[in-house]
C-alpha cells in the first residue's frame, strides 16, 4: 500500500512488505484496466498474492501501489526474475512507459500486526499513514508505534499493522489499516477523533518524528 512516496506479521514471526508505486500520466480509462490486468499476471506468473490500491487522496493523481507480501526477502527477488523474463510482462511494463509511468520500490518488515488475515476485498478502504523517526529516536519510535497500533486497534477492534522501512529514508515507520468500505473507513476515524486516549498518545509523539514527514494515504484496493 501507499508511503510517502514509498504495506503485518505475528510478534516474533517477521514478514515483508515490498511495495511498488506507479504514477502514471494518461486517461483515467487506461489506468484502472492496465493496472488490474497487470495485478492478475504477476499473480499467474508468481503465485505470490500481489494486491493493487488506487489512491484516492493523499498521492498524485494516477498512483498505484502494487503491494506484496513474504516470509523472506530472498522470495520476493524469485517473484521478481520470474516476471523479468516474461513476455506477457513486458508488454505490460511497455505500456508503462508509454503512459510516462514514474515508478518506485520500497521494502518494509512488520514489528507489529496479523500476517495470516484474510486477505482484503475488492473495495476495501486502505490508509497508511507514515513518519520518520528521529535516528536517535528510533527505538523509541518503533516502541510508540507499536504501542499506538495497539491503541488503534482497541479501538476500532480491525486490525493494524506497524512497519519499518529497510531501503529509502532511514527510520520509516508505516502504519497500515483497512476497513471493509468507505462507511467502515469513517466510522473508525471518528471513534479515533473522539477519543481521549488516542489524542493523549499522539501528543507523546513530540520530539520521536522528523517535523513535516507525517503522511497519510487512502486507497481503495482494486484487485
Amino acid at each position: 500500500m501507499f508511503g510517502h512516496r514509498q504495506g503485518t506479521c505475528n510478534e516474533g514471526n517477521i514478514m515483508y512488505v515490498r511495495n511498488r508505486i506507479v504514477t502514471l500520466e494518461a486517461s483515467p480509462s487506461t489506468w484502472v484496466p492496465w493496472a488490474i490486468e497487470v495485478t492478475s499476471t504477476v499473480n499467474a506468473i508468481t503465485g505470490m498474492g500481489t494486491s493493487c490500491w488506487m489512491a484516492r487522496y493523499g498521492a498524485p493523481l494516477g498512483s498505484f501501489a502494487f503491494t506484496t507480501r513474504a516470509e523472506a526477502e530472498a522470495d520476493l527477488e524469485v517473484g521478481l526474475h520470474k516476471v523479468a523474463v516474461d513476455g506477457g510482462y513486458q508488454a505490460l511494463a511497455d505500456q508503462a512507459v508509454a503512459m510516462h509511468a514514474a515508478v518506485e520500490d520500497s521494502l518494509w518488515t512488520a514489528v507489529y500486526g496479523g500476517s495470516h488475515r484474510s486477505p482484503s476485498r475488492i473495495g476495501a478502504v486502505g490508509l497508511m499513514t507514515t513518519a520518520t523517526a528521529l535516528v536517535d529516536r528510533y527505538p523509541d519510535a518503533v516502541r510508540w508505534g507499536v504501542e499506538m497500533g495497539q491503541l488503534v486497534e482497541s479501538i476500532t477492534q480491525r486490525p493494524m499493522a506497524v512497519l519499518t522501512s529497510i531501503y529509502g529514508p532511514m527510520g520509516s515507520l508505516a502504519w497500515i489499516a483497512v476497513s471493509p468500505d468507505l462507511d467502515g473507513h469513517e466510522a473508525d476515524r471518528d471513534r479515533l477523533m473522539g477519543n481521549g486516549e488516542y489524542h493523549a498518545k499522539m501528543r507523546e509523539a513530540k520530539d520521536l518524528f522528523l517535523p513535516g514527514t507525517g503522511h497519510v494515504v487512502r486507497s481503495v484496493k482494486l484487485a
